[in-house]
């Protein structure tokens, strides 16, 4: 084997670690072949030439560890975290009783948000069936935290 198709197996695969580490996070087989191949790359490198394997063996270890250090950093993954701020509460502080009425104001699937009167805004679920945004909701049950809806 040559010391080109040695080099193109080592790129090869770091790039598929790559595409797993930032692109593809979670489904571990384009990581893992990746890891195959500079596995592969590296023993071949060692047929190739001993000298040639240890250079390949330290520097792919080298990268690894780069990559590694790189993945771990706290803002490498900022883009990747969900920063929505939630707005809506928790049921159990609510003054609502069975029978207020209220508007969707996003889908019921069945769980969905709705505004009540008194301005509070607040997680439903329907009893079953789905509700558009903007219809009108009658509360029918509240369980703890749990506030379920009927379409009026």
């Amino acid at each position: 084997m040559t010391l080109g198709a040695i080099i193109a197996l080592l790129l090869v695969g770091l790039l598929l670690v790559f595409i797993e580490i930032f692109i593809v996070p979670g489904v571990m087989k384009v990581g893992i072949f990746g890891l195959i191949l500079i596995v592969f790359g590296v023993i071949l490198a060692f047929n190739y030439q001993p000298e040639v394997g240890w250079y390949t063996f330290i520097g792919a270890l080298l990268v690894g560890a780069v990559l590694t250090i790189v993945a771990l950093q706290a803002k490498t993954w900022e883009r990747f975290a969900l920063n929505a701020v939630i707005d809506s509460s928790v049921a159990s502080n609510t003054q609502l009783k069975i029978g207020d009425k209220g508007i969707a104001i996003a889908r019921l699937a069945p769980i969905g948000k709705a505004k009540f009167p008194n301005g509070e805004v607040l997680e439903v679920k329907s009893e079953g069936a789905f509700i558009n945004e903007n219809q009108e909701v009658e509360i029918i049950k509240i369980d703890g935290s749990s506030i379920t809806v009927k379409l009026v």
